[in-house]
């Protein structure tokens, strides 16, 4: 894991190596990292861990820069997933979700939270939800929640014909729904294989991408026949956040917003992750949009 140093004319040319993995703290890290509001670092392992079959990991903030030994939060076993291949999310209160793609009873992917305590994380995640084939398999992609911390996302295969889904794991009043509903179930003519997690607008319209799909082409293989596509899902229940804290138009509105978010999520990375915006950045740019409305 590295850092590229922004100096007076532009950034440093040579990265700050923050950690490298050995295989005992992790190996092979596959998905983004998200920082706290603290600038304590989060992210995933692909293998590597106890059970070399993938670690979460924490690397602390500290006074002079960053610890150079990843904190591990968990490692997976194949009982509670296997091969994390993508970013992780908190939630409002500070809990981590995330996918394996590979792991659980079936072999296939399990969707898990950390909950996050007094003193730090709990050590062994919380499954929410197993994949089975039928209901999915392999997700791949980092989670999506929406303003009442329903999470969303997309399994590479599985579902009805195979080539995979979107899915959606309501949120309760005692924790989550043990079964995914299925939103859509791609069979190779509308698409297959989504990689990656959705996107979602201002209606609470969802976008996404396939790696295959629809017409056999050059891009023909054994597994699948067609070059992808672009999809929207209209009606899916993803409920967008709530109108900013600011009055578009006004001269306060960017400040009444950000303050609000930083006050609910514990920072604007916090609320980025959370809400489903790739970066801080994003985040920023809707806020702006919002308030130029």
């Amino acid at each position: 894991m590295f850092e590229i140093v922004k100096t007076a004319s532009g950034y440093a040319t040579t990265p700050t190596i923050l950690v490298t993995f050995n295989g005992t703290n992790g190996a092979n890290p596959a998905g983004g990292l998200i920082a706290d509001a603290s600038g304590n670092l989060f992210g995933t392992t692909t293998q590597g861990g106890a059970s070399s079959m993938g670690t979460v990991f924490e690397i602390a903030k500290t006074a002079s820069g960053y610890a150079t030994t990843p904190t591990i939060l968990v490692s997976f076993d194949g009982t509670n997933g296997a091969n994390q291949q993508s970013s992780l999310i908190f939630d409002a209160n500070g809990n981590l979700f995330g996918t394996t793609a590979a792991g659980g009873p079936d072999s296939v992917g399990t969707v898990f939270e950390i909950v996050k305590t007094a003193s730090g994380y709990a050590t062994t995640p919380t499954i929410l939800v197993t994949f089975n084939g039928t209901n999915g398999a392999y997700p791949y992609s980092s989670l999506l929640a929406d303003a009442n911390g329903n999470l969303f996302g997309t399994t590479n295969a599985g579902g009805a014909y195979g080539d995979g889904n979107v899915f959606e794991i309501v949120k309760t009043a005692t924790g989550y729904a043990t079964t995914p509903t299925i939103l859509v179930t791609f069979n190779g003519t509308n698409g297959a294989s989504p990689h990656p997690s959705p996107i979602a607008d201002a209606s609470g319209n969802l976008f996404g991408t396939t790696y295959y799909g629809v017409t056999p082409s050059a891009c023909e293989t054994s597994e699948n026949a067609g070059c992808g596509t672009v999809y929207e899902i209209t009606g899916s229940g993803f409920v967008p956040l709530k109108a900013f804290a600011g009055t578009p138009g006004k001269a306060n509105c960017y400040g009444q917003s950000v303050s609000a978010l930083t006050k609910q999520y514990g920072g604007l990375n916090n609320a980025a992750a959370a809400l489903g915006y790739l970066n801080v950045s994003a985040l920023q740019n809707a806020i702006e949009a919002y308030c130029e409305a």
